[in-house]
């Protein structure tokens, strides 16, 4: 798909773009000579464009701190990433599709040629259902019919770009543009049948986001079409645009829930992952990870383990009481911890036991913190 795309808008630089059919002709004289009456004309299409960029870049920037530094959101990320390329290409496909570029052409003296816009208007509808269809992969689990659509729009790209490198006329053309319009709709017809079902008594938010968001794209892209059959072309644009105002919105909110909560969950695991295998009386790490974590390491001349007990513990407890005993076992740990935290991991494997297991570490370095250890107790005691 990257390489179609490159290989599209090289096909523009080097100006091979035929004459292609369009639903507007561009043509001089169509604005008046101020400025002023040129933006009042092409007012939503500027800003539509402007915005889609403005939020898209802040959503990339976005998806790209979480995916760098949140590990356990990574998958979730890339929904916001396609997010940020659906902003862009609909921003592209709306100014392309207006007449805002006319001014800069060389009908006005100006260096753009019109076939290139429209042939780039033509690549940004294309595009456009293949990436929301890759934005619904990373959000929901697709079905197989959506996959076949997909393909058949790549396809139906690829086929596109071949048939511009060989140049051939505006009506072969012509007939492309009939397939491609005649895949969204199917498309739509398709979206909309499983938008209805879904929001039928589903408690699933991410589908109600889903359904209602697509529903009202569908809905103002058949006004969309509706009016620019009855002649209100430069209706046509805005409409179209406030459809994916709309459902940009849509998707904005979904992606948003689908990371919090995938966030919230990962929060959880983790929490239940530490009560797992954390020691709850003296916070270092139990039996339980001392065991899981060794069939990770690798013993070699630079690995070593200490192990430990406190003297007299059960004296402790049968003398002084259990609250005494905690606080020796408390005690003990924050020493052992405070000593081979900087050279290892330490465990309490038992009532009185305790392990610390040291990696890349020499001997010397081994006997140094022991030592440390005792002058510790020293302290303590």
């Amino acid at each position: 798909l990257s390489l179609i795309i490159v290989l599209g808008f090289a096909l523009v630089l080097i100006g091979r773009i035929p004459e292609l059919p369009s639903s507007k002709p561009i043509l001089p004289g169509n604005f008046g000579a101020e400025i002023r009456t040129y933006i009042l004309e092409n007012f939503f299409p500027i800003v539509f464009l402007v915005a889609s960029f403005i939020i898209g870049i802040f959503i990339e920037i976005y998806s790209l701190s979480i995916r760098r530094n949140i590990s356990s959101l990574k998958v979730e990320s890339w929904s916001g990433i396609v997010l940020g390329i659906f902003m862009f290409v609909s921003g592209i496909w709306v100014l392309t599709d207006s007449k805002v570029l006319s001014v800069f052409t060389t009908d006005y003296g100006g260096t753009l040629n019109k076939n290139a816009i429209v042939f780039i208007s033509y690549i940004s509808i294309m595009l456009l259902p293949i990436i929301f269809i890759s934005f619904l992969q990373h959000i929901i689990k697709i079905g197989k019919i959506l996959w076949i659509i997909d393909g058949l729009f790549t396809l139906n790209l690829f086929t596109f770009i071949i048939l511009t490198i060989f140049y051939l006329s505006k009506e072969f053309y012509f007939l492309f543009l009939i397939i491609h319009h005649t895949l969204i709709y199917i498309l739509m017809i398709i979206g909309t049948i499983y938008c209805i079902k879904s929001l039928r008594g589903t408690k699933d938010k991410q589908k109600k986001l889903l359904s209602r968001g697509v529903l009202m794209f569908m809905f103002f892209s058949g006004v969309a079409m509706i009016v620019f059959l009855f002649g209100f072309p430069h209706l046509y644009v805005i409409i179209y645009g406030m459809g994916f105002v709309i459902m940009i919105q849509y998707m904005i909110r979904l992606t948003v829930y689908k990371t919090l909560s995938t966030y919230n969950q990962s929060i959880k695991i983790e929490l239940y992952k530490s009560i797992a295998y954390t020691d709850i009386l003296t916070g270092i790490k139990n039996r339980n990870a001392f065991i899981n974590e060794q069939y990770g390491n690798v013993v070699n001349k630079n690995t070593c383990c200490i192990v430990m007990d406190i003297n007299k513990l059960k004296w402790v407890n049968d003398t002084l009481g259990h609250n005494y005993g905690d606080q020796l076992i408390r005690h003990s740990a924050k020493v052992i911890y405070d000593s081979f935290t900087d050279i290892g991991v330490c465990y309490r494997i038992g009532g009185d036991e305790f392990a610390v297991v040291c990696q890349n570490s020499d001997e010397s370095a081994v006997k140094d913190t022991i030592e440390k250890m005792e002058n510790l107790i020293s302290a303590v005691n």
